[in-house]
């Protein structure tokens, strides 16, 4: 997955680009977003910086009810930006990028 991250600001800033994965089509509870990578970049005035995450086997799998590791199939949501995809961070100005993927 790419995202792009860019500096609007007018000093050089640091950013923790963070990867999450929601909607699990599974039959337990399963987390509504999970953390699963982060990379820490620093921008200059005005740059931009195209970030590459890779969504191994390991960074899909997910706990059951029973803590056994389920390597789950079907769509997932993949959201990327500075912030967790929740309501709030959208509230507050987070640009996220969120796309839809099929993992069969």
């Amino acid at each position: 997955m790419h995202h792009t991250t860019d500096n609007n600001g007018q000093v050089e800033a640091e950013e923790v680009v963070q990867l999450y994965l929601s909607d699990y089509e599974v039959k337990f509870d399963a987390p509504n977003h999970s953390l699963k990578d982060f990379q820490r970049i620093r921008l200059a005035p005005g740059a931009s910086k195209e970030i590459t995450f890779k969504i191994s086997k390991d960074k899909r799998n997910i706990f059951d009810d029973n803590g056994e590791e389920v390597l789950p199939k079907g769509k997932l949501t993949v959201t990327i930006g500075g912030a967790s995809p929740m309501p709030r961070s959208k509230e507050l100005g987070a640009q996220l990028s969120t796309k839809s993927i099929d993992i069969n």
